[in-house]
């Protein structure tokens, strides 16, 4: 059923009637492009992230004006299924302003966004991806690395249980006592006078992460109903501030870099920052071919290269579709996106 959903959306991206221009021409990244005043774009874009043991699907749409010369506003409207169904997430406004002025001879153009995503539906400490790839530690690699985790610290648990006398176990509680060496037996112990350490999942420590563990309290087991909030570029489910700087360059009148610096500030969280970078070659008014990628400067190392093919059918219109791959054992296995771009 998800497959089915992700050829839909893909298919309803490249084939919905609509109109654009120049400007937003990349998947990962924003470029300096603002309308002009009382004119504007509307978005739509489509992920989805191949990874085990979830599959996660994400669905864009925004919409983004010019204000005033060198000023716009835009917003983004954000839904997705993270392994647990489809839902609406988040809304974010932004403005963006040109802190060049498109005259200037200058070749390089640089422009500033900022903005407040407003959580719809916040999970406990956020989701990190995704965000935007939480996109993030994923989830999905930060729950094996627990599991891991968990399984290596069962063995000692169980030895100092064993050891413990005050563990009731042995013939001296009685016939029915469990024996000392049973694994089972675990030590009841006060979570705040010590520290775990690496072979263990605690609830509330101050590292910066935040862990929920569901399963028999005391077991050494893990269940698959883990959560793990992490910083990241990525995050679905979390109030924060986000920020891109943007600079572009056009090496021929058919070449065109581009780079965006990114930040986000979570609420009661800490600042993460990442990049995106890009290269793009037009063959024609029509067709366009490029090559991105986005990652994450910090802990939760996530980094993608994806292959763009951008398509033009009128002036006014621009299809944008891409295929990537994760570079570390953090990132998504494969990525599809899919995006159009409709001025007005």
């Amino acid at each position: 059923m998800r497959r089915l959903l992700l050829i839909a959306g893909v298919l309803s991206a490249v084939t919905v009637v609509a109109r654009g221009h120049h400007g937003r021409d990349f998947l990962l990244m924003q470029d300096y492009s603002i309308p002009v005043p009382f004119h504007g774009v509307i978005t739509g874009g489509f992920s989805a992230s191949f990874q085990q043991p979830e599959d996660e699907m994400e669905m864009e749409t925004g919409v983004f004006a010019g204000v005033a010369p060198r000023t716009g506003l835009g917003m983004n409207v954000k839904g997705g299924d993270h392994g647990e169904g489809w839902d609406f997430s988040a809304v974010a406004p932004y403005v963006q302003v040109q802190l060049t002025p498109p005259e200037m001879k200058f070749p390089v153009r640089v422009a500033l966004i900022a903005g407040w995503q407003y959580a719809v539906n916040r999970e406990a400490g956020g989701h990190d991806h995704g965000g935007g790839h939480s996109h993030e530690v994923k989830p999905v690699a930060v729950k094996q690395k627990v599991k891991r985790k968990a399984a290596a610290a069962a063995a000692p648990a169980a030895a100092a249980a064993a050891a413990d006398p005050a563990v009731p176990c042995g013939p001296d509680y009685g016939p029915d006592a469990p024996p000392c060496d049973d694994p089972a037996v675990t030590t009841p112990h006060d979570h705040s006078t010590h520290d775990h350490g690496d072979g263990a999942v605690s609830a509330g420590h101050d590292d910066g992460h935040e862990h929920g563990v569901a399963g028999e309290s005391g077991s050494g087991v893990v269940t698959d109903d883990i959560f793990h909030a992490q910083g990241g570029i990525h995050q679905h489910g979390v109030n924060q501030w986000f920020g891109r700087l943007i600079v572009e360059t056009d090496l021929t009148a058919a070449d065109k870099v581009l780079f965006n610096l990114l930040a986000v500030m979570p609420e009661g969280g800490k600042a993460a920052w990442g990049y995106a970078g890009g290269y793009r070659h037009a063959f024609s008014h029509v067709v366009a071919l490029g090559v991105e990628a986005i990652g994450d400067f910090g802990e939760a190392n996530q980094h993608e290269l994806m292959a763009g093919a951008y398509l033009a059918p009128t002036h006014a219109v621009l299809v944008r579709l891409g295929a990537g791959f994760g570079l570390t054992r953090e990132s998504a296995d494969f990525t599809l996106r899919a995006g159009l771009v409709w001025r007005f």
